[in-house]
C-alpha cells in the first residue's frame, strides 16, 4: 500500500517538468479541434526558482512581454515533490497554460487595434473564470482519461468550493488565520504546506477566489445560452473565439457582446 501511494507522487523537480511536458504536448495536437484562432506566441515551463518556491503557489502563468522577445510561461513548483500529487498535473497544466491562462491571454496580447490597458489588463473574474472553465472544458475534448487524474480535477473542483468559504470567512465573518487553516484541512485534499500558501494569498488578495467561480459560472451560462439561441448551427470554435477576441472584458460587457452575437 505504500508503495502504491507513492507511485502518486513524483520523485523530484525533473518528473515534475517532465509529466507537464508531456501533459500539454497531447493538448496542444487537440486544440484546433476546439479553437479557430490560437496564439501565435509561444509557452514554455520552468520551475519557479528556489530563492521564491517556499511561498509559492503550485503553479502559475507569466505571460510574454509586449515585443513577444520570450515565450509565455507556465511556473511550476518544484518544492517538496513528495507533496505534490501527479493526479493533480493535468487540471493545474490545463488552467495555467492551455487551454487556459496562455490561450486566453496571449491571444489578448496579440489583438493590436485594442487599447494598451485592454490587451495587458482585465477583469479578474473573467481571466480566472475562463482558467475554470478551460478545466472543464478539457474533459469534453478528450482527456482526464485515468481514474485518478479524474479524481484530480474532482479535488481541483473541491478546493476552488473550499476557497469560496474561506474567502468569505476571512474577510466577511473576520476569521483567524488558523480557522481558515483548519477549515481547508477538514474540508478539502490539499497538502499542508499548499493550504498556508494558499490562505496566506487570500487574506492578501480579498474577493479573488469568489471572482473565479463568478467569472466561470457566467461563462458556463453564456454558453448555454448561445446553444439555445444557435441550435444547430452552434459551433464551439465560433463561441470560444467570439469569447476571446476582445480580451478580459467585464461581465456585464461580455455578456453584451455575447448577445450581440448570438442574435446576429
Amino acid at each position: 500500500m505504500q508503495h502504491f501511494i507513492k507511485d502518486l507522487y513524483p520523485e523530484n523537480g525533473d518528473e515534475i517538468l517532465n509529466g507537464y511536458k508531456e501533459i500539454l504536448t497531447h493538448m496542444d495536437k487537440k486544440l484546433p479541434d476546439f479553437f479557430g484562432h490560437l496564439p501565435e506566441a509561444a509557452y514554455d515551463i520552468k520551475a519557479i526558482e528556489e530563492y521564491r518556491e517556499q511561498a509559492a503557489p503550485a503553479a502559475y502563468y507569466y505571460p510574454p512581454p509586449k515585443d513577444f522577445s520570450r515565450p509565455g510561461y507556465f511556473y511550476a513548483n518544484t518544492y517538496k515533490p513528495e507533496q505534490r500529487p501527479k493526479f493533480i498535473m493535468e487540471a493545474l497544466a490545463y488552467h495555467e497554460a492551455v487551454p487556459g491562462h496562455h490561450l486566453q491571454i496571449a491571444l489578448m496580447q496579440e489583438q493590436k487595434e485594442m487599447p494598451d490597458f485592454r490587451r495587458y489588463e482585465g477583469s479578474t473574474a473573467f481571466i480566472e473564470g475562463w482558467a475554470l472553465y478551460a478545466e472543464k472544458l478539457s474533459k469534453e475534448m478528450g482527456f482526464y482519461q485515468d481514474v485518478y487524474s479524474e479524481y484530480g480535477s474532482l479535488l481541483m473542483e473541491i478546493w476552488r468550493a473550499v476557497r469560496l468559504v474561506v474567502d468569505t470567512g476571512l474577510h466577511y465573518f473576520k476569521w483567524t488565520r488558523d480557522e481558515a487553516i483548519a477549515y481547508c484541512r477538514e474540508n478539502s485534499g490539499e497538502e499542508e504546506h499548499e493550504i498556508e500558501v494558499e490562505v496566506d494569498r487570500y487574506i492578501a488578495m480579498p474577493g479573488q477566489a469568489l471572482a473565479y467561480k463568478i467569472g466561470e459560472l457566467r461563462i458556463l451560462d453564456l454558453r448555454e445560452k448561445a446553444m439555445n439561441a444557435r441550435g444547430s448551427e452552434f459551433d464551439i470554435k465560433d463561441f470560444h473565439d467570439r469569447l476571446l477576441e476582445k480580451g478580459a472584458l467585464p461581465l456585464y460587457e461580455l455578456e453584451r457582446v455575447m448577445t450581440e452575437w448570438m442574435n446576429a
